[in-house]
């Protein structure tokens, strides 16, 4: 674009920092998880928390770049029209986001806390 680099430009080269940052989060969630069940530990939460935002950011992600790529990005030639049907399958496939939702607040805030009874 424009005869030179699309990182280049200060916009895009903030979506992408944004975005390495909040995949890296997950990254870090996912370790600590691992960590807690190697150690024996109660993990419920944690896992909970990475089931619900590993796909959520990598649907960002994915969505920021079929944006950046505008029409393109939405050709079933491009490679971003299968990652946003394989990142929409794990948020579907792993459980819905809201019963994710729901098992992080029942951990955090114990049962006597939470909308439902269990």
């Amino acid at each position: 674009m424009f005869g030179k680099p699309l990182t280049t430009f200060e916009s895009v080269a903030f979506q992408v920092a944004e975005h390495l940052t909040t995949l890296e989060s997950a990254r870090l969630l996912v370790y600590k998880c691992l960590w807690l069940k190697d150690r024996g530990e109660k993990h419920t939460k944690e896992a909970a928390m990475v089931k619900w935002l590993g796909p959520k950011a990598s649907a960002e992600a994915i969505h920021a770049c079929l944006i950046l790529h505008g029409h393109y990005g939405y050709n079933m030639d491009s490679p971003l029209d299968q990652r946003w049907r394989d990142v929409v399958g794990f948020e579907i496939g792993d459980g819905v986001p809201e019963i994710m939702k729901g098992v992080i607040a029942r951990e955090a805030f114990g049962r006597e806390y939470i909308a439902y009874r269990g």
